[in-house]
């Protein structure tokens, strides 16, 4: 799975936003459905890439992303949702924060995606 594919399934499953088509272009609107501002271009919005987007999920989720000094490459960054002792624990390691934190966040949605 490319990180496009990742970015929008964070949007749809993650955010709770959904693609409306629009004449200037393809957006992301939320619960707002574009009204006060609540709307992201499409082809900007890269969680997977972007930690400034990344950080929009951390704090809807509430996750702790950590480095990981003297780990493998594929694994410097660690993001976590803990939900314990009511909820459940979601974790992923990946090669950069916003890649960590998108596959963690994925993960609470019950979506995992293979590296």
């Amino acid at each position: 799975m490319n990180n496009r594919q990742i970015d929008q399934l964070v949007a749809e499953k993650v955010m709770g936003w959904r693609l409306k088509n629009m004449s200037a272009g393809n957006y992301w609107v939320g619960e707002h459905d574009g009204l006060e501002g609540d709307w992201t271009l499409k082809q900007l919005w890269k969680p997977s890439e972007r930690i400034d987007h990344a950080w929009e999920v951390v704090e809807k989720l509430h996750m702790t992303v950590t480095p990981q000094c003297g780990a493998p490459e594929e694994m410097n960054c660690h993001a976590e949702v803990d939900n314990q002792p009511f909820g459940n624990y979601y974790e992923a390691f990946a090669k950069t924060a916003p890649l960590a934190i998108c596959l963690a966040a994925l993960k609470t949605v019950g979506v995992e995606v293979k590296q």
